[in-house]
């Protein structure tokens, strides 16, 4: 009798929970999708929050010359590139989508290789021109041939992308960021990144981190502070502010990514299709593993020494492409 009793019961439990879930209404959000849950713990896909944002982000390559800085919007990217490009500079590519200034920029031109992991996230993407020159460098016969769905390029559209009188030429051109999201018109795939807080890397120390770069004036220095978490940007011995902000950059996640890069007469390509080595640092710590991408649409993943894919903290995430010949500093 007690254990009928006791079934009885937690029907009627079950019966009352479920009555409660049913009259809790929520809207449906379109296009969103989480990063794969670590325990019970939906993550968003790009920066790993428990707020899940919709997923339509707006990809856009952005000047870093020192004449460009200030940027506006780099710190509100979830996934920020930098790659070189000719003469060892380097460019900055921005994934915006938790948040997504009125204004961002400089933009300037996308060279293939910044396509290539552009087309990873199925977004709309911004950029004025590219190299037009050969049938190895040229960006549109390489876009002809590996369409990225939706494009905003400021050489046909000046409504998206207008140019300020407050920056001199050619580091003033800037994304009207709601515009730009006009053009979708069609459900992205969800590129998502893993994400666990609990996660500690054991690969060595990475308080201190240099990111060596061809050129004068662009190598990257990290300096982590434990009382934040984060690591705050310097380039060429400045501190790395955004405009927007007026404060230096902070990053949770640093990964450097090294692959080969190829001259050519005229401009570069680097290999971001393939594999190679990878350091992914955060919490002061670093793990040394591994990067592959199958095909431009596919995920760049990242793994440790065992095999296994690399978590991120929670927070923005800085990439690095950097030519395989430079140095990593870690200390």
């Amino acid at each position: 009798m007690k254990k009928r009793m006791a079934c009885m019961l937690a029907l009627l439990v079950v019966g009352m929970v479920a009555i409660g879930c049913g009259g809790d209404k929520q809207e449906p959000q379109a296009s969103v999708s989480p990063s794969p849950a670590q325990g019970d713990v939906a993550r968003d896909p790009l920066n790993g929050s428990t707020e899940v944002h919709e997923y339509k982000p707006i990809i856009s390559t952005i000047d870093n010359a020192e004449q460009a800085r200030p940027q506006e919007g780099i710190q509100a990217a979830d996934i920020v590139y930098e790659m070189q490009v000719e003469g060892g500079m380097t460019r900055l590519m921005i994934v915006l989508n938790s948040e997504i200034p009125e204004q961002i920029g400089p933009v300037r031109s996308l060279r293939q290789y910044y396509a290539q992991v552009a087309q990873e996230y199925d977004a709309v993407v911004s950029h004025v021109g590219g190299p037009h020159n050969g049938d190895v460098l040229d960006i549109y016969k390489y876009l002809e041939k590996n369409p990225i769905k939706v494009r905003v390029d400021g050489l046909y559209d000046s409504k998206r992308i207008y140019r300020v009188s407050e920056r001199k030429k050619p580091h003033n051109a800037m994304l009207d960021t709601k515009a730009a999201l006009e053009k979708y018109d069609y459900t992205p795939t969800v590129r998502s990144f893993p994400f666990d807080p609990a996660y500690v890397p054991t690969d060595g120390d990475a308080t201190q981190v240099t990111i060596e770069f061809a050129a004068n004036g662009f190598d990257v220095t990290y300096t982590y502070d434990a009382a934040t978490g984060l690591y705050t940007r310097s380039q060429g011995g400045k501190e790395h502010k955004d405009a927007l902000t007026n404060k230096a950059v902070t990053v949770k996640n640093i990964i450097v990514q090294k692959v080969k890069y190829t001259n050519y007469p005229g401009g570069q390509l680097a290999d971001v299709i393939g594999s190679g080595e990878a350091t992914v640092i955060s919490n002061g710590k670093k793990t040394v593993g591994t990067w592959s991408k199958k095909s431009a649409t596919e995920p760049t993943v990242f793994k440790d020494a065992n095999g296994n894919e690399i978590p991120l903290q929670p927070g923005n995430t800085w990439i690095h492409i950097q030519p395989d010949n430079l140095s990593l500093t870690c200390e």
